[in-house]
């Protein structure tokens, strides 16, 4: 029997029910029922057996980084692999421009970037994910930075100078036992009264604190259907690499103020102790055996993929 042919039955006998102790006892059974045929679906979704899957969609992003008077690099994280294109232009609604990145990879946890070219300086630009030809989340905004020759007046500038606002921080540790939190005030303050005044932000380190760092390769590789046969390089050599880059996917989902943050604002990054492992050192040291220290170029590959693009 089908699945709509039992939930059909199940109904027909409900309706048919004439004591309330049979009506409680076919609700009971009815609910617990479509509450196994609801896993069943579940799972059979999961394996590719109820038809295609669900499109690729943006899961996270879009960032910005690598500003200059006449160009602008864009992130972002796609579901599964795929190209993504940039639409921009000057008016909101009217993104003729666009720019296509490569496809993104599961070896570098599916990220990826590209930069939109030939911009005028000192204007503002407003830009959308697509995907497939659909729009991914909603259009954001920036601006690019002045040049000498905009900037140049015969009489009061004939040299071209011009001066660069930025932002400096660092330490965004969102765990409330120990941090500033899950609300991160301090970006809603910077959302709220630098958005549109700065030309770019520096974060000094610490963007990441450690958190999801146990997620087993195994449940990685689940997530995107794979085995271990068939996991990417970088998964096989340095399966702790997975957590890390579950523990930057947590940070842009759950700071809901820092991704607004970074969909406006082109940033540069370093990375501290945090993005790595706490306290790490040694590192350099030849022969030394040591999880902190061995750990550095495992949490460097993931801050790469999520972060250090953004570096000139």
């Amino acid at each position: 029997m089908t699945i709509n042919g039992i939930i059909n039955r199940l109904l027909n006998n409900y309706e048919n029910a004439s004591s309330p102790r049979c009506i409680l006892i076919m609700t009971a059974r009815f609910y617990l029922t479509f509450a196994y045929l609801i896993l069943i679906a579940t799972v059979a979704l999961n394996t590719g057996e109820l038809g295609a899957e669900d499109s690729v969609s943006m899961s996270h992003g879009p960032i910005l980084g690598r500003p200059s008077a006449t160009s602008m690099t864009v992130w972002a994280r796609t579901t599964r692999p795929s190209p993504f294109e940039i639409h921009y232009g000057t008016k909101p609604d009217r993104l003729d421009l666009t720019a296509m990145a490569k496809a993104t990879e599961l070896a570098d946890d599916c990220t990826g970037f590209v930069t939109l070219p030939g911009l005028q300086p000192a204007t503002t630009y407003w830009y959308q994910v697509f995907i497939g030809g659909l729009p991914q989340g909603q259009a954001e905004s920036f601006h690019t930075w002045p040049s000498a020759e905009s900037s140049k007046h015969s009489e009061y500038n004939p040299q071209g100078l011009f001066n660069l606002r930025f932002e400096f921080g660092s330490c965004a540790n969102q765990n409330p036992e120990h941090g500033i939190g899950h609300s991160l005030p301090l970006y809603q303050t910077m959302n709220r009264e630098l958005l549109g005044n700065i030309d770019f932000a520096i974060m000094n380190g610490d963007w990441l604190y450690e958190e999801l760092r146990a997620t087993p390769p195994e449940t990685w590789l689940a997530l995107h259907g794979l085995t271990p046969a068939s996991a990417p390089k970088q998964v096989r050599d340095l399966p702790t690499i997975v957590g890390v880059w579950e523990n930057y996917k947590l940070y842009l989902s759950r700071g809901v103020p820092l991704a607004q943050w970074h969909r406006n604002v082109p940033s540069f990054f370093t990375f501290d102790d945090h993005e790595l492992v706490n306290d790490i050192w040694g590192a350099g040291s030849a022969g030394r055996r040591d999880r902190r220290a061995v750990f550095r170029d495992i949490g460097t590959e993931a801050w790469y993929d999520y972060l250090g693009w953004a570096n000139p």
